[in-house]
């Protein structure tokens, strides 16, 4: 398994788990992926995340990528449970929020519009998490300075 972690500003996060639109790509979410939602609720991140008041990243992406062609759901829904408990552990659960889905492809492999390469696609998970604390209003990074982290 491989993890990134990145952050954004973009309060287009949202649509683009249910749609799928991707520079250099013509295919839809329902056309590249099956979604299976794994915890939280996209709509309530998304309202977050909209309803921040704060200039720059507003969120985390994570991604947990696999070279398996396939990956059983519950071990998907364990491995995240256990990435949730580890990031997460210096907060309350009333002081987070936490969104997570897997994208299960349905095309196994396309080519960029742009640059020609074959892009190969496994299974992956994408974590989003607002970067403000529920309770306090405060930012909330839980992994410090990620951009000395690989």
């Amino acid at each position: 398994m491989l993890i990134r972690i990145t952050g954004g500003s973009d309060v287009g996060t949202a649509d683009y788990f249910v749609n799928g639109r991707k520079e250099g790509r013509e295919f839809t979410r329902e056309e590249l992926d099956e979604r299976v939602i794994l915890d939280g609720d996209l709509e309530l991140t998304d309202t977050i995340i909209r309803g921040m008041e704060k200039g720059g990243e507003r969120y985390l992406h994570i991604t947990l990528s696999f070279k398996e062609d396939a990956l059983d759901s519950e071990v998907m829904s364990g491995l995240v449970s256990d990435f949730k408990q580890f990031a997460m552990s210096a907060y309350d659960p009333d002081e987070f929020n936490f969104y997570a889905e897997a994208h299960l492809p349905k095309l196994k492999s396309y080519t960029n519009r742009q640059t020609g390469e074959l892009v190969e696609r496994k299974p992956h998970i994408h974590i989003v998490i607002p970067e403000q604390n529920l309770l306090s209003g405060q930012n909330l990074n839980p992994f410090g300075r990620v951009e000395q982290q690989t």
